[in-house]
């Protein structure tokens, strides 16, 4: 995610070890799950930084990874990198498609040496995986047309950058010239009014077609008589959602404009049980890490603030009661593997 005062920072390839065209998967999911084991990255300052909640989750990390495992892409392009965590996802399942060669992502962030402090590209470059990346530390709005006047063209497209609907609009507009026909862009955050109606323009005005969502929808739909937990369910909106780009653009007269804003309910003002769940999600994911690292007190208020949004998610209230159980008994009822010592 682009946050932060703008930095001009050089552009072009990362630093570090060269003659790396296809690294094994090794160094990459060893990196990831020392960060998500320890909650920190580390700056090139020598400082430690939290990796949450800005950075992705590891469920969310998986979903990307697997929709760019499926596409195979040649060429791939990121929008804000922050601490490098979907970068590292997108790079794995490169690695594991043969697709993997030097400068086959591009990433472009100008938040990345100030507000991050290079703890992305130090990480890529201590993962052996710096050649793999494209750089750039400026702007999206500046670095997207220079792509496109020299002609570049990718297949898989992950953005993350501004969320106010002008920027998020401005990085669809452009990557929509540079993403191949057929090929699949998929936005991070669409809970946010800014990229949720960025990606009904793109469905209605540019004929984009939904191919996944994260997490999945749900199977059981009210019945039409129980009206207010149908349109709850209908507004609700997912974390991170795939678009496929038409083989053949939709022909649009100049004139031409589909409205896509009827029906539209800002995001604050959606019933709090059909948002609470990102904040809930958020909360028990935080209160796992504090777990892993020994933390129960944490750990346990973080639940239960998690069971005070969610008071009917059982599972909330059983990591809230394991917190109360010496670790090695929790880890029984867990099934979350050997409990540390």
């Amino acid at each position: 995610m682009e946050v932060g005062p703008a930095n001009p920072a050089s552009t072009g390839k990362i630093d570090g070890p060269t003659g790396v065209s296809a690294p094994s998967a090794g160094p990459i999911r060893g990196a990831l799950d020392r960060l998500y084991r320890d909650g920190t990255v580390v700056g090139d300052d020598g400082v430690e930084y939290k990796i949450l909640p800005i950075g992705v989750t590891r469920a969310r990390g998986e979903f990307i990874a697997g929709l760019c495992r499926a596409e195979r892409p040649a060429a791939t392009l990121e929008i804000g990198m922050a601490w490098g965590l979907s970068t590292l996802f997108i790079l794995d399942a490169l690695t594991a498609t043969g697709a993997a060669r030097p400068g086959c992502h591009v990433i472009m962030d100008p938040y990345q040496a100030t507000t991050y402090h290079d703890a992305a590209i130090r990480t890529l470059r201590e993962a052996g995986v710096a050649d793999l990346v494209e750089f750039y530390g400026e702007p999206s709005g500046i670095v997207l047309p220079r792509l496109i006047t020299e002609g570049r063209q990718f297949d898989f497209v992950f953005i993350d950058g501004d969320h106010r609907y002008d920027g998020v609009f401005i990085d669809f507009f452009f990557v929509h010239q540079l993403l191949r026909p057929g090929g699949l862009i998929v936005f991070d955050d669409p809970e946010f009014d800014g990229v949720y109606l960025t990606c009904r323009f793109a469905e209605s005005n540019y004929g984009y077609a939904a191919e996944d969502q994260f997490p999945a929808p749900r199977r059981r739909i009210a019945p039409a008589w129980q009206f207010r937990r149908r349109r709850r369910q209908m507004l609700e909106r997912p974390l991170i959602r795939a678009y496929r780009k038409p083989l053949v653009d939709v022909v649009r007269d100049r004139m031409h404009f589909v409205p896509f804003f009827s029906g539209f309910v800002p995001f604050h003002e959606i019933p709090k049980v059909a948002h609470s769940r990102v904040e809930c999600n958020r909360l028990n994911h935080r209160g796992r890490l504090a777990q892993r690292a020994g933390d129960q007190a944490t750990a346990r208020r973080l639940f239960a603030e998690a069971a005070a949004i969610a008071p009917w998610h059982l599972p909330t209230r059983a990591r809230w009661l394991r917190t109360f159980m010496p670790r090695r008994i929790a880890a029984l009822f867990s099934g979350g593997g050997r409990a540390q010592s």
